[in-house]
């Protein structure tokens, strides 16, 4: 008999290797298979890796600055297109910024090569696009290193 927490009891598939992933400082564990196939387990483990997996302070305070400036700029395109439905959006009618902003979110222009999948993690990164890099196991350990390395528990 073969027994695999990943897989269940009497499996006929092969013994799956699996990762114990600790959670709020090892208060919670949920082991999760290397190769995640079953869509549910994914879907479980794409949550708990959005709800507690931790990320840089300047990361976060870059996204809401954007998250600002992107939001207006969506609100007056939408003055805009109210006004004048059948006139093409003019260009000078967006700021720099808010141009800018639009491409971190939609992950255009300077900074689709910094959200690719392949380009490890860093600062222009939305919370999204960091996540999904987090699903690849090295490019996980090597975040909780160098975040463990820079940000080390202290005990009181």
């Amino acid at each position: 008999m073969i027994f695999s927490p990943v897989l269940g009891e009497n499996s006929n598939q092969p013994q799956q290797p699996i990762e114990t992933i600790y959670i709020s400082g090892g208060a919670k564990q949920y082991e999760v298979g290397r190769s995640v196939d079953n869509f549910d387990k994914k879907k479980f483990f794409r949550e708990m890796l959005a709800k507690h997996f931790p990320d840089w302070e300047a990361r976060v305070s870059i996204e809401n600055q954007e998250a600002r400036i992107y939001y207006k700029a969506t609100r007056r395109l939408k003055e805009y297109k109210k006004f004048h439905p059948l006139l093409k959006i003019p260009e000078n009618l967006l700021t720099d910024e808010e141009k800018s902003a639009i491409n971190y979110f939609h992950g255009r222009g300077d900074y689709k090569k910094y959200q690719d999948p392949k380009v490890s993690p860093n600062l222009f990164d939305t919370r999204k696009t960091f996540l999904k890099k987090m699903e690849d196991k090295e490019m996980r350990q090597k975040f909780l290193e160098n975040y463990n390395r820079l940000n080390p528990i202290k005990e009181n």
